[in-house]
């Protein structure tokens, strides 16, 4: 639900923006720069995604600290 609402919201302040630049006859618009706009947003959305995912702790692996226990680590598999 909140996805699609979403997309509406920001297609409908996208048309309200560049309504003007899409006439009856397109050959005598400037669509182009709704098209660029909308790559704008989704090269933003790209470094969003990417800054969220850094932050993100997947599944239920805790996080291994830098001052951990080095015997843990470096004994060998099965012997802990």
């Amino acid at each position: 639900f909140f996805a699609n609402s979403m997309g509406s919201t920001l297609l409908s302040v996208t048309v309200l923006l560049f309504g003007k630049f899409i006439p009856s006859n397109l050959n005598d618009g400037h669509i182009e720069y709704l098209f660029f706009t909308l790559g704008g947003i989704m090269i933003a959305n790209i470094f969003v995604f990417v800054m969220v995912m850094n932050r993100m702790q997947l599944g239920m692996i805790p996080k291994v600290k830098k001052n951990a226990d080095k015997s843990v680590l470096e004994a060998e598999p099965g012997t802990v």
